[in-house]
């Protein structure tokens, strides 16, 4: 006896605007990058699905990112960290410049915590980076 499942509607429309399968070209890639910061709007609510669509699409991002582009491992938190040393930022500062809860960048650079996506979303617009470094 075989089960069929039932994708919801917001995770079809998603997979056919970008299926979920290695990224190959660089036209590819540019087309996730905008699918995942369409997803990551911070006015957005994601539903389960398209959740865990982004967190697929993430991962097949960095996954080219990584086989394409020379990089230096750098955790999330080491990337936020000299990007706050090259601004002369302390975590009070670039907290308050962008309007986020001191405690919340403190937890995200000592390992503690995520950055939620509109923080990370803040962040990334603030130092001009791809989001998916901090996710």
């Amino acid at each position: 006896m075989s089960t069929t499942l039932q994708a919801p509607k917001e995770y079809l429309k998603l997979i056919k605007q970008f299926p979920l399968l290695p990224i190959s070209s660089e036209s590819k890639l540019d087309a996730a990058i905008e699918v995942m910061k369409e997803l990551t709007r911070p006015d957005r609510k994601l539903t389960n699905s398209e959740s865990g669509y982004l967190k697929i699409l993430t991962g097949l991002i960095r996954e080219y990112e990584s086989k394409h582009y020379a990089q230096a491992t750098s955790s999330p938190q080491e990337i936020v960290e000299v990007l706050m040393e090259e601004a002369g930022l302390n975590q009070t500062a670039l907290a308050a410049e962008l309007g986020i809860e001191r405690s919340n960048l403190s937890a995200f650079l000592s390992h503690n915590r995520q950055l939620s996506k509109t923080n990370a979303l803040k962040i990334a617009e603030r130092f001009k980076i791809d989001i998916t470094a901090l996710l």
